[in-house]
């Protein structure tokens, strides 16, 4: 709905709402994949992953306006929606259930897969 908006005040509003999703997101990310990996690498790891994260912070403001001249917000917000959906599928299938597990028990199934 944001990409068929050219109001101001509607696209603060849904970038607001965007925003607060997404920064709830990072809260279960920075919680649920440390546990992913072997102790002895856990601090790398999730620096690795993190670092993975800004960069794409860094290079995401130049393909949204590259996508932007193509044909506006809508097919750079739909290409966001496609990373997101990809990644989430992707966690849904490859993902490892963590509850009621301890951290041992996850380094030993994470070193099997």
């Amino acid at each position: 709905m944001l990409g068929l908006r050219i109001e101001l005040t509607w696209i603060l509003i849904f970038s607001m709402i965007i925003s607060f999703f997404n920064l709830g997101a990072w809260a279960g990310l920075y919680t649920y994949t440390p546990e992913l990996y072997p102790t002895e690498i856990r601090g790398t790891g999730s620096g690795a992953a993190a670092s993975i994260g800004r960069l794409a912070g860094i290079i995401a403001p130049t393909l949204t306006g590259y996508l932007y001249s193509l044909s506006g917000l809508y097919a750079a917000y739909i290409v966001i929606a496609i990373i997101h959906i990809v990644a989430g599928l992707i966690t849904l299938v490859l993902g490892i259930e963590t509850k009621g597990r301890s951290l041992e028990e996850l380094e030993i199934i994470a070193i099997q897969a």
